[in-house]
């Protein structure tokens, strides 16, 4: 082999390494950690779980903005890791800041930020933390024109709406008892012409005309007067 011949060759080995080693934006290999691209949709972590997201970026300064919405009160962290070091230190986490109260003065922000702009183009990686021991539904989404978002990967989580019971209490007809009335006592009671035998408050036979205003009709084998 020739000089010259030898040269090129290593040239060429030269580009082709350096090609290599170049960073792709935008390209979909495996991720770091099992990571899926962020989607700026809501997601579910379980108790005392960590996930991994992933952006890339175009490396032309400008400032990226990523926030978890809410996540001081739900008490959940994250940290932003660069494309080649994506299990070292993190480049920055996410932090509350102060903001104004309704009241004219100085309050803590709910919501997680950070913010942050290089010129190193690549796919970052964000690592997600749930400190609790209760599952939780998050948000954490992200706002720059030089961030490539891709769909999401992960089904839509199943609403469901609890409808309570109804219970109908049966109808329960009311019960009717009759009431008793014993017969007056059958009696043979004479009473002079125009005149019948009837009871009255007391109960006992009395004899009452016939045309009398307090005349009934006869009741238990007389007439009844009042």
């Amino acid at each position: 082999m020739s000089k010259k011949t030898f040269l090129t060759a290593c040239v060429i080995g030269l580009l082709v390494l350096i090609a290599s080693e170049t960073p792709s934006v935008g390209a979909q290999g495996p991720l770091a950690h099992g990571a899926t691209y962020l989607d700026n949709q809501w997601h579910w972590i379980g108790p005392d779980a960590t996930v991994w997201y992933a952006f890339d970026y175009a490396g032309d300064r400008t400032v990226v903005m990523l926030t978890l919405t809410n996540g001081v009160q739900l008490g959940m962290l994250f940290s932003v890791y660069a494309p080649d070091k994506p299990s070292d230190q993190p480049i920055g986490r996410g932090t509350s800041s102060q903001v104004a109260c309704n009241d004219g003065g100085r309050c803590q922000s709910p919501d997680l930020v950070w913010k942050g702009g290089t010129s190193s183009p690549g796919t970052y990686y964000v690592q997600v933390i749930n400190k609790t021991s209760v599952a939780k539904s998050f948000l954490l989404w992200i706002t720059n024109g030089s961030v490539t978002l891709y769909p999401s990967t992960s089904a839509p989580a199943q609403t469901t709406i609890y409808t309570p019971p109804v219970y109908v209490q049966p109808y329960t007809p009311p019960v009717y008892t009759p009431q008793y009335y014993p017969p007056y006592p059958q009696q043979s009671y004479y009473c002079p012409p125009g005149y019948y035998p009837g009871y009255r408050y007391s109960k006992s036979l009395t004899c009452y005309p016939y045309y009398s205003p307090y005349y009934y009709p006869a009741q238990y084998g007389y007439p009844y007067y009042r």
